[in-house]
């Protein structure tokens, strides 16, 4: 019995290597032409718009060739994000999606911090949902129903980023609200990268479950304050953070990931602050994985009044910088396409003259 089982295990194992070897091969001849780091764009919450305004941001995505595109799958809009999703595919773009804590995950949701300040700093007044609180039960049996839908929709999702931000309170209210959260430092981190394994071990569990997206490359939450510019209530080391998941009681959450997600809002006119964060990240991150840039981008309101293509010439700037930092960056998304702050469509849907970063490789020096 036991040289059966190590006959089967060994041909399990070249199974799996075969087929990891076929996807990875599947995915370097379908973009593998396209200069890294690709060029993607993002938007979120697209499913919650009316009609007419996704109708107008699809139309507007259809001549904007990006190689990947990326959204929030919510549990309660799965129907919307399949018909956003069959016409980004009919565009050739390949899909990222991102699996929020939501509240159809909670036994009794209940947000923290609702109130004016907490709408200054994030945008919104109502609050958010502490990670820890997350039911993994409810998070397995909802997101399965809702990757069982896409299945059944022949939708393809090529790779899932695991939270969004969870190093800041307006995502994760287990942070203190208070302006210590930049203190958060080794042990009293622990806390948090326990619920944030929970919740990564649960996602992917399900992610990979045979029939729906085994295959699917999984992305870690891309980190709010990777260049150090949330003033407060932040981790202001989140690579120590990513560290901290490679030897979580003895084990390495690390494993489950494939890439690292983080997200970049410098300031316009330094550029030069860019590289060197990146440099930092890889290093003291010690992933030793490929890095994501799930977001980046510049906001619409400081360019008014300068030159025409200053906001073209700003993102041109960036993925150089990128490029010169030569941390293996692979991939960066643009945010945004339709977010009003920082769109690249006007109001009637027609393309800003920005968006030609996306036809136009910058000529960076490599």
């Amino acid at each position: 019995m036991r040289f059966l089982d190590q006959k089967m295990n060994r041909r399990l194992m070249l199974r799996a290597i075969f087929g990891t070897a076929l996807f990875c091969l599947t995915i370097t001849m379908s973009y593998g032409d396209e200069v890294k780091p690709w060029r993607s764009i993002s938007d979120s919450n697209l499913a919650w718009a009316p009609p007419e305004r996704r109708n107008l941001v699809l139309k507007a995505l259809s001549r904007i060739p990006a190689v990947w595109y990326r959204d929030a799958l919510h549990p309660n809009a799965v129907e919307q994000e399949i018909e956003i999703l069959r016409q980004i595919r009919g565009q050739n773009k390949h899909v990222l999606l991102i699996i929020n804590p939501e509240p159809e995950y909670y036994d009794k949701p209940s947000a923290r911090y609702a109130g004016p300040e907490f709408k200054r700093l994030c945008g919104w007044s109502s609050g958010n949902l502490p990670l820890s609180g997350l039911d993994t039960g409810r998070l397995k049996t909802r997101l399965s129903s809702a990757l069982a839908a896409l299945r059944h929709a022949e939708i393809e999702v090529d790779a899932f980023e695991i939270g969004n931000e969870l190093d800041w309170v307006c995502f994760n209210t287990d942070l203190p609200f208070e302006p210590d959260a930049p203190n958060l430092r080794d042990s009293s981190l622990l806390p948090y990268a326990k619920a944030y394994a929970r919740f990564l071990e649960a996602a992917v569990e399900t992610i990979k479950t045979p029939g729906l997206y085994p295959r699917a490359l999984i992305v870690s939450f891309g980190t709010a304050n990777t260049l150090g510019l949330i003033p407060s209530r932040s981790f202001a080391h989140p690579a120590q953070f990513i560290r901290m998941l490679k030897t979580l009681d003895g084990r390495s959450d690390l494993n489950l990931v494939d890439r690292v997600g983080i997200h970049m809002y410098p300031e316009i006119d330094h550029p030069e602050t860019i590289a060197p964060a990146l440099r930092r990240f890889s290093s003291e991150s010690g992933a030793g994985k490929p890095i994501w840039i799930t977001e980046w981008g510049y906001h619409n309101a400081p360019f008014v009044g300068r030159a025409r293509n200053a906001r073209l010439s700003a993102f041109n700037r960036f993925y150089c910088e990128v490029v010169a930092s030569k941390v293996d960056v692979e991939n960066m998304f643009m945010f945004s396409i339709a977010s009003p702050d920082e769109s690249l469509i006007s109001t009637t849907g027609s393309l800003l003259p920005e968006a030609s970063f996306f036809t136009k490789a910058p000529g960076c020096k490599r």
